[in-house]
């Protein structure tokens, strides 16, 4: 037998008047018809449970928690809390996503139920994420629909554990897809589930996924790196002329000639408060003229 390929799982639909993605027909409430996923295959993304086919669906699916006195660990069913302690429902806000699994003995599993004889169960294992979790399927003409048990399988079809189906269909089913190199379901890729009515199927409510993966993630992380280092460029080439601007300016600075500053001319503030001696004087002795002329002139008169 050559090497067995790898599948993961697909989810089921709860109907009308429901309209939700499931795992198994005990998921669904009563009166609800479930129909599995081999059921749903063709139907449209957003439409009649469509979604419910998404990988990113698997993610995001609701599961419970085990909660003991001192810790609550996530869990996808009640058998898996034995030894561990109390189940609580879909209240707790758990994910697919962020489970840590079982394992029956050193394979990471669903539930107590996938053991083997021999297997012993431990509960949880830090290491069993959703990826790493073998899960069984539902057969039908020898084509497996990965499942996680037998109440995933519709009458059409016939259930098939997690190490049968691999003899059987040469296919290893897994809860997941295979966590790649550059990304990481847990860290690196948010699910955000909405709902979303659609009038076509009686006003079902339906999820409604957003995806933010790891691949866009890096992304980012490359454009803001990009960003930085353009930054970065650009200040160190202001930096680089600021430096040499002013290397410029000192040389200039320094071969300019020097201007030797000119003396101001003092002024003798006397000489603005007093007239000139010269000026004076010369009035006077304008004045002696005349009256040496008049005594001339007088005597001159007096000798006649």
């Amino acid at each position: 037998m050559s090497s067995s390929s790898r599948k993961s799982l697909q989810g089921g639909y709860c109907g009308y008047p429901e309209g939700s993605c499931a795992f198994e027909s005990t998921d669904c409430n009563d009166g609800t018809v479930f129909k599995s996923s081999r059921m749903m295959q063709g139907s449209p993304e957003r439409a009649h449970g469509g979604v419910c086919l998404l990988k990113e669906t698997a993610l995001s699916k609701e599961v419970g928690s085990c909660v003991s006195r001192t810790s609550m660990a996530c869990s996808p069913n009640e058998e898996s809390c034995v030894g561990y302690g109390n189940y609580v429902g879909e209240e707790t806000g758990c994910t697919v996503a962020e489970t840590k699994f079982g394992r029956c003995g050193n394979r990471c599993s669903w539930s107590p139920s996938d053991c083997e004889v021999g297997e012993d169960w431990t509960f949880p294992v830090e290491d069993c994420t959703c990826d790493r979790v073998r899960v069984g399927a539902c057969l039908r003409d020898g084509f497996p629909y990965c499942a996680v048990s037998k109440d995933s399988c519709d009458s059409l079809t016939s259930w098939h554990s997690p190490l049968n189906v691999t003899e059987t269909a040469n296919v290893r089913c897994y809860l997941c897809q295979e966590k790649k190199t550059t990304n990481s379901y847990s860290s690196s890729t948010i699910v955000v589930v909405g709902v979303n009515t659609v009038a076509g199927d009686g006003g079902a409510t339906l999820p409604s996924i957003a995806t933010y993966s790891g691949a866009s993630k890096n992304k980012s992380i490359l454009f803001y790196g990009i960003l930085g280092g353009l930054l970065g460029i650009l200040l160190l080439l202001s930096i680089f002329a600021l430096l040499r601007t002013r290397a410029v300016v000192n040389e200039m600075k320094r071969h300019k000639p020097e201007e030797k500053p000119q003396k101001k001319k003092k002024i003798d503030n006397t000489s603005l408060s007093q007239p000139p001696k010269s000026v004076l004087m010369g009035d006077f002795s304008s004045e002696q003229d005349d009256i040496s002329v008049l005594s001339k002139e007088d005597g001159k008169d007096g000798s006649v």
